[in-house]
């Protein structure tokens, strides 16, 4: 957990509630993507887009720089055996 919020405050999110809004849009994409879409990117596909969209509504933390980040593909995910 300690790197999740290194990451936060490197990024700039340092607001509480912009800290909430973080894990509940992405615990919510994991969600769908599990439920609905196991072994596939229906929502994986959609993170970069939900991070970009955090990140610029999001106040910045006084000393934090612009929050660069690495896109990095979603690792592939085995289909549950039916």
């Amino acid at each position: 957990m300690r790197y999740v919020e290194a990451w936060h405050h490197a990024a700039g999110l340092t607001d509480p509630a912009d800290v909430d809004l973080w894990r509940a849009v992405l615990t919510g994409l994991a969600g769908q993507q599990i439920a609905n879409d196991p072994g596939g990117q229906r929502w994986t596909r959609l993170a970069d887009r939900a991070i970009d969209g955090l990140l610029s509504t999001a106040q910045p933390a006084a000393h934090a720089g612009p929050a660069r980040r690495k896109r990095i593909p979603a690792p592939a995910v085995k289909a549950a055996n039916r």
